[in-house]
């Protein structure tokens, strides 16, 4: 059984079961000075051990994890995109969740000139048991 986990300005949290098989898409609605711009995707992912402090990690264009030491110069694009446009959706993750804990999901996109809009009062949260 696979949960679908989207999220459209509003915030989501939801309770899975590790083994769980999901498919977490996120929408960027983009601000309409930035559409047609070429622009990086970006997701960062913090997740906590229910008994340890949360680290960050970032996904790479091949959808592989990466620690992310916290630098906004070192954040790695997810998928480059050559002309935005209004809605973007961004498929983050179609597989079994494993680690158990909390994860904060975390995405958006960061304009040649370095501007970053993200998700930041708005993570997808999801608690893994």
């Amino acid at each position: 059984m696979a949960l679908l986990l989207t999220t459209i300005g509003m915030r989501l949290i939801r309770l899975l079961a590790s083994g769980d098989s999901v498919l977490i898409k996120g929408v960027i609605k983009v601000d309409s000075l930035h559409v047609e711009q070429s622009a990086d995707i970006l997701v960062v992912v913090g997740y906590a051990p229910f008994n340890a402090a949360e680290k960050f990690f970032m996904l790479d264009s091949n959808h592989a994890v990466q620690l992310w030491d916290g630098s906004l110069a070192n954040l790695v694009a997810f998928e480059s995109v050559e002309s935005l446009v209004y809605t973007k959706v961004v498929t983050i993750y179609s597989s079994k969740l494993t680690p158990v804990g909390r994860l904060r999901i975390y995405f958006g996109y960061r304009l040649d000139d370095g501007i970053i809009v993200f998700n930041a009062s708005q993570p997808i949260s999801v608690v893994v048991m």
